[in-house]
């Protein structure tokens, strides 16, 4: 049984989870169009969700602004690490509402697309 995206990357390169939902869904489709079963193995709960729930990205070359994050992940290790998601129910109550409060990375992903990266900086 042939096996997919198996060693793509070396270990210091990144590979998204916007990535992996792009190369996975070319994959399914190409295996299900020669009549075969797709079957995914591995992976994180985020990118197998990601991959199922058909959640949308921006374009693959789409850098993070690193210092950004690392503002708020500083300022994480000093008020909580709810603050993002505080900030986030500020501007957006329903964007919050779809994530637990405890859950940084959604939050910033939420935060990040919800308001304007110079508003509280």
């Amino acid at each position: 049984m042939p096996h997919h995206l198996i060693d793509i990357k070396n270990i210091d390169q990144r590979f998204t989870v916007a990535e992996f939902v792009s190369r996975t869904t070319a994959l399914i489709i190409d295996i299900s169009a020669r009549g075969k079963l797709p079957i995914i193995v591995g992976g994180t709960g985020f990118y197998l969700q990601s991959l199922l729930a058909g959640y949308q990205f921006g374009p693959a070359d789409n850098e993070p602004d690193m210092a950004y994050r690392q503002a708020w992940f500083d300022r994480a290790a000093v008020e909580g690490s709810d603050v993002a998601w505080m900030a986030l129910k500020q501007r957006d109550p329903q964007a919050a509402t779809a994530i637990a409060p405890l859950t940084w990375y959604g939050s910033y992903g939420r935060w990040s697309t919800c308001i304007q990266r110079s508003a509280f900086f």
